[in-house]
């Protein structure tokens, strides 16, 4: 689909030489695209397409004829382990700093179309630690990424952030309209993990992964 081939042209940064890759990116800083201050909220809004992971001879190149046949597919996404799955390929992130502690941390907001619209007032709320910074990506082919989204999927990495203060928590919002981060582990609604990878693609502009396995343990 033309999100995963706009995944794959982004790795271009990462297998450049250092002149090069300097030369494109020079006047770009990762930071200015989002908040600088707790109360600030930043929101993007997304798509997303499912795609089965094939490693290609030439990672840059675009068969239109095969996209023309085979069009980008809604995955079907689970805020959490114990909600039901949707098919849905529209969401929207909203970046924030935590007021406690000042880490970048984001909330995903689903938008089921019919007839599963009903989920989204049933669905929990899904936030995520947003970590900036080279981060190398489970599919070697790849590379790496620019910022990782991690979420409390771990219980025992939860209990101890909740036992030192740190997790998430109602205070820590930018707004007190918005529900409390649960108590309990969460994951990815993407990937049904604990961690997503985005791109920057351009100044506020972005293209991510979230990497799921398939029963023969492809990635998707």
């Amino acid at each position: 689909g033309a999100i995963f081939s706009l995944w794959r042209a982004s790795v271009g940064r990462y297998v450049l030489d250092e002149a090069r890759s300097q030369q494109l990116f020079s006047e770009f800083f990762i930071w200015d695209d989002f908040p600088s201050q707790p109360g600030e909220v930043y929101t993007y809004e997304g798509v997303c397409e499912q795609f089965t992971y094939q490693k290609p001879a030439n990672p840059l190149k675009v068969d239109t004829s095969m996209q023309a046949r085979h069009p980008r597919s809604a995955p079907w996404l689970k805020p959490s382990p114990a909600s039901m799955a949707a098919p849905q390929d529209k969401f929207k992130q909203q970046f924030f700093l935590a007021n406690r502690t000042g880490l970048l941390h984001s909330r995903m907001l689903l938008s089921p179309p019919p007839p599963f619209s009903f989920l989204s007032a049933l669905s929990p709320p899904v936030y995520s630690r947003v970590e900036i910074g080279l981060t190398l990506l489970p599919s070697q082919a790849d590379a790496g990424a620019d910022v990782a989204l991690t979420y409390p999927a771990d219980p025992t990495l939860l209990k101890q952030q909740q036992a030192a203060g740190v997790a998430l928590s109602k205070e820590d919002l930018p707004s007190s309209l918005w529900p409390a981060p649960m108590l309990k582990p969460s994951w990815s609604p993407l990937s049904f993990s604990g961690r997503d990878y985005m791109r920057a693609a351009g100044p506020g502009f972005y293209v991510g992964c979230a990497y799921r396995t398939d029963e023969a343990g492809n990635y998707m």
